[in-house]
C-alpha cells in the first residue's frame, strides 16, 4: 500500500524541521567586543561544547591594541542553572554568579552604556600589570549536575573589562575600556540551505499531485 500524499508531505515537513534545527546549533561561537567606554581596544571572545562533555571553554584574546585583561561578564538563558556553575582557567582569580556587574579591584562594568548586571562573572589576573599582563587566556565553565550546550549562551549580551590598555604593547599604557557584544546564533550553513531548498521542491512536486 502506497502512503498518501498527506503522510509523504509530512513526513518530509518533519525532515526539514530537523533539518533547521541542527544547522541551528554550533560547536564553536565568536564575537569580537568593542568599547562602550574608554580606550581603542579590541577583545575577541570564543565559546565552544566541541568537548561534548557538557563543558564550555572558553577563550579570550586582545586583537586590537594592547591591554590586560581583568574581568569577562556573561549572561545565560537559563537562569536556573546558576547555583550550580563553576568555572577554571589559569588565570582564574574569582568567580561569582547572579547580577554581576563589579568584581572588585577594579574589575567592573560599571557606566552608562553597560549591558551589566550580567548573569556571570570572571575575573582574571591581578590588578595592574606588575604581577600579570594577560592578553589572552582561557577557561572552562561547568554546573555540578547539568551538562552545558553552547545554545545557552546564543543572542546574549557579554562585556570585558581590559586595563593598562595602549596601542601596543611596547607604547605607553595608561587607559582602560570597558566593552560589550552579542554572541551570534548561528545561520545555517550553505549544504543545509541546499538540502532545504530541494526538499522543498519534493514537497511542491508531491501537493501538485
Amino acid at each position: 500500500m502506497r502512503p498518501s500524499r498527506s503522510v509523504l508531505v509530512t513526513f518530509l515537513l518533519g525532515w526539514m524541521l530537523l533539518c533547521v534545527s541542527a544547522a541551528a546549533t554550533a560547536d564553536t561561537i565568536s564575537t569580537v567586543l568593542v568599547p562602550f567606554t574608554g580606550g581603542d581596544v579590541e577583545v575577541e571572545l570564543t565559546l565552544s561544547d566541541d568537548a561534548g562533555d557538557g563543558t564550555i571553554w572558553g577563550s579570550l584574546e586582545v586583537v586590537k591594541g594592547a591591554g590586560d585583561l581583568r574581568g569577562l561578564f556573561l549572561n545565560i538563558a537559563d537562569g536556573s542553572l546558576l547555583s550550580g556553575l563553576s568555572v577554571i582557567g589559569d588565570d582564574v582569580t574569582a568567580f561569582t554568579t547572579g547580577g554581576v556587574i563589579d568584581l572588585g579591584r577594579g574589575s567592573n562594568l560599571n557606566g552608562g552604556g553597560t549591558p551589566c548586571p550580567c548573569d556571570i562573572g570572571i575575573e582574571f589576573g591581578s590588578p595592574g600589570i606588575g604581577g600579570d599582563d594577560i592578553s589572552s587566556t582561557e577557561f572552562w565553565l561547568s554546573h555540578d549536575t547539568e551538562a552545558l550546550t553552547l545554545a545557552l549562551f546564543f543572542d546574549e549580551w557579554v562585556g570585558v573589562r581590559v586595563t593598562s590598555v595602549g596601542d601596543d604593547y611596547d607604547s605607553s599604557r595608561e587607559d582602560s575600556a570597558k566593552l560589550m557584544g552579542v554572541l551570534p546564533v548561528p545561520e545555517p550553513g550553505t549544504a543545509s540551505l541546499l538540502l532545504l531548498g530541494l526538499l522543498g521542491f519534493g514537497v511542491a512536486g508531491v501537493c501538485r499531485r
